[in-house]
């Protein structure tokens, strides 16, 4: 579920999965390697520092397309409950410009529900097209979370 906020945009989304393998599987470099980006778009290479003031460097690749590198540099780690990234693409021509990503991890017994707060968007279109990412990388990481139960 995708909510248009302004500046940003909320998505919502549940797993079958508990809470704690979730969070995980955001933060652990290979676990978010293996489903990081809409189908496609692989992660070629995913190096970082797991701390606040820490940051991933995620490159992401299609076949025949340019390399774009994804900076999160880490706001707040609360396991298994939050996270909180500033978000920019190094390869930017216009230079750095960040947004921040606020995810929230809801246990529900044997269910997690993820809701992700995208904001600092302020262009419509990026927005829109931020959303259908988002969508995609969640869809992505059910189908890891289902084939590791």
């Amino acid at each position: 579920m995708f909510a248009a906020l302004p500046g940003g945009l909320r998505v919502v989304r549940t797993f079958h999965a508990p809470r704690a393998d979730v969070f995980d599987a955001w933060v652990d470099p290979d676990r978010l390697r293996a489903w990081w980006g809409p189908p496609g778009i692989g992660v070629s290479e995913l190096v970082g520092d797991l701390r606040v003031g820490g940051s991933y460097r995620i490159v992401m690749e299609a076949a025949g397309e340019p390399a774009r590198v994804l900076v999160w540099t880490f706001q707040a780690i609360e396991p298994p409950e939050r996270l909180v990234y500033t978000w920019h693409w190094d390869t930017s021509p216009e230079g750095v410009v960040s947004s921040l990503v606020t995810v929230r991890f809801l246990d529900l017994g044997r269910r997690t529900e993820v809701e992700v707060t995208h904001t600092g968007i302020e262009d419509d279109a990026v927005r829109d097209n931020h959303a259908l990412g988002w969508d995609a990388c969640l869809g992505e990481l059910d189908k890891t979370l289902n084939h590791m139960v």
